[in-house]
């Protein structure tokens, strides 16, 4: 009989894990089935989901069919909420389906909105964390502006999302006046974990389109239209968009982890240490020090978990994952983006085009398993939609060079940033 391998969650890590194992058992190296859970049928390109709030995308170009991919790779999808994992009894309770045996089990879910605490904070802020949630805001924006009053937003956290977001609203509505804009940051910064000059850069620019920033205080109430500070300001506020950190789902915290946790603690195998039979993946996983959150993270955690699944079960000794730091982009609208590597900082708004290459280029890689058609469609959609709402635009303000001039090096790092840089570049190139 097979061994059943279950992945939970069909996001970067768990697609990526599906590949790996699909590609080992037509390697005819192991035979195992594989299920794939997830409650929604749609994979999405998180780190664009931003430039829906501009119209730049559209939720149909940063989605993927789950059921399509798995198909292609002779797996099945199982379109369900998880309720719990049974270890002692290797099974997993599902909301509307029967429980699911395993003899391997990847947890790959990533992560939830942490609301810190606050009540009802879903029903009071909208969310940024998927597709959906970014479109119902941007309807509620368009809905209310252009009335002639004044709309409050206000953005709760300066981490990558709600920088990110924050370029898309001033690239969008920076010339309705109407619109007042706000960021609230717990800490004296944006962007903790990265260096200092970005934050410093980002603040400037928001600063100059009229973007209000209240540093050093958490919000510990949301009523209707107000938010109060742990140092007791009141913020008014019309519409608040909430991006101020994440926290695993409540059934991973109830058997791996203490409740509020962001991380399941594994071995250098990805190995839950008690539980050998259970692998954690991606944002999930958690490490010390932690790893940044990071999609190109979540893939290599997908394949080397989905590696040594495959030893696991066929008894052969795993193989430690190894972390590789590569550069990270940062897209601020239409003012700037920022390519990061460790504490060497590029900025340019040309860089926007690198980052779209990658989004171009991953996507394409994810979809490799969908029929040919739908890969060629949806590459044509995705390239279309980017040359429209990106390359034209520029080029018909005919402010090319002076955007190529507003390129910088806002900081020098150490020697081996740029080694790094480099080897990932290579890496990226010639995959191993």
């Amino acid at each position: 009989m097979k061994k059943h391998v279950v992945i939970i969650g069909a996001n970067f890590a768990g697609l990526s894990a599906a590949s790996q194992l699909a590609a080992k058992s037509c390697a005819g190296k192991n035979e195992y089935q594989v299920s794939v859970i997830d409650s929604n049928p749609d994979f999405e390109w998180t780190p664009n989901i931003h430039e829906i709030l501009s119209g730049i995308k559209n939720r149909k170009a940063l989605s993927l069919s789950r059921p399509a991919i798995l198909s292609r790779l002779n797996q099945k999808f199982i379109e369900d909420e998880v309720c719990a994992i049974d270890i002692n009894n290797k099974s997993i309770e599902l909301k509307s389906h029967d429980p699911v045996r395993f003899d391997a089990c990847l947890i790959a879910t990533g992560q939830v909105m942490n609301t810190r605490g606050i009540d009802s904070l879903e029903h009071k802020a909208f969310g940024f964390k998927t597709g959906n949630e970014v479109n119902r805001l941007r309807a509620e924006i368009e809905a209310r502006t252009g009335r002639g009053k004044p709309l409050r937003l206000t953005l709760v956290g300066g981490g990558f999302s709600g920088v990110e977001a924050l370029g898309e609203l001033v690239r969008h509505y920076r010339h309705d006046k109407g619109l007042q804009i706000t960021m609230v940051e717990p800490s004296a910064r944006l962007l903790n974990g990265l260096p200092d000059v970005v934050s410093r850069d980002v603040v400037d620019l928001a600063s100059k389109e009229s973007v209000s920033f209240s540093f050093g205080s958490r919000v510990t109430a949301l009523s209707a239209n107000t938010l109060t500070l742990e140092n007791g300001k009141e913020i008014h506020s019309d519409i608040v968009v909430w991006t101020a950190g994440n926290r695993l789902p409540d059934f991973l915290c109830h058997e791996f982890a203490t409740p509020g946790a962001t991380g399941i603690n594994v071995n250098p195998f990805l190995q839950v240490a008690e539980h050998p039979d259970v692998f954690v993946a991606g944002d999930a996983a958690g490490f010390s020090p932690p790893l940044r959150k990071q999609a190109y993270h979540a893939m290599d955690m997908g394949v080397a978990a989905g590696r040594n699944i495959a030893r696991h079960l066929a008894g052969q000794p795993m193989r430690a994952f190894v972390p590789q730091e590569k550069p990270i982009a940062l897209a601020f609208g239409d003012m700037n983006t920022y390519l990061i590597q460790g504490e060497t900082v590029f900025a340019s708004p040309v860089l926007a085009a690198a980052k779209e290459a990658v989004y171009q280029l991953y996507m394409s890689q994810l979809s490799a398993s969908l029929p040919i058609t739908e890969i060629g469609l949806g590459m044509a959609d995705r390239l279309t939609g980017s040359v429209r709402h990106l390359l034209l635009p520029e080029m018909a303000k005919l402010k090319l060079l002076a955007t190529v001039r507003k390129s910088r090096v806002l900081q020098w790092g150490e020697r081996k940033d740029m080694e790094s840089m480099v080897k990932a570049m290579i890496s990226s190139i010639m995959p191993a």
